[in-house]
């Protein structure tokens, strides 16, 4: 039969922890409040960058110069592409070269220096393809060619200026 070893009193107190070791309820309570304390900070400082790291990359993708420039350059290129299918739709366009295109902002003044102008409003637009020397006038809001002609370099100032 094993011989069981009794624990007085005087065993225990050696094992217990010295005073100075000791730490209060209130010391307790204090860490713990200095340890939320901690994490609300570090939490706090997560957020901080989370938003300042997600700030960034939302102005780099979409309000920085560049990205503007970007959709800027894709949208007139879209609407260059659908201005000449739906006029592509209409007549034979000239191949091989990029049009120059510009709208009609008065077409009054227009009309009174080119008569090739006469019946356009605003909105038009003007078709130019350099190459081929050919200026097509076709208006957006009815979908119909105005007038094609060709055109004709002005030497004294030399702008393209649609022939007469």
């Amino acid at each position: 039969m094993p011989v069981k070893k009794r624990v007085t009193k005087t065993e225990t107190t050696t094992n217990e922890v010295p005073e100075e070791a000791q730490v209060s309820p209130e010391e307790e309570v204090s860490a713990g409040r200095n340890y939320r304390r901690w994490s609300v900070f570090v939490i706090f400082a997560l957020i901080i960058v989370i938003l300042v790291a997600g700030g960034t990359y939302i102005y780099q993708a979409f309000l920085s110069s560049e990205a503007i420039s970007l959709r800027e350059t894709k949208r007139i290129e879209k609407e260059t592409r659908t201005l000449l299918e739906e006029v592509g739709e209409l007549m034979v366009l000239p191949g091989g070269e990029v049009p120059l295109i510009y709208e009609v902002n008065d077409p009054n003044i227009l009309t009174s220096q080119q008569p090739f102008f006469a019946g356009a409003e605003t909105g038009d637009k003007l078709i130019i393809y350099p190459t081929a020397v050919k200026a097509i006038l076709y208006s957006t809001a009815r979908h119909k060619i105005i007038n094609v002609g060709p055109i004709t370099f002005d030497s004294t100032n030399s702008n393209l200026a649609p022939a007469q």
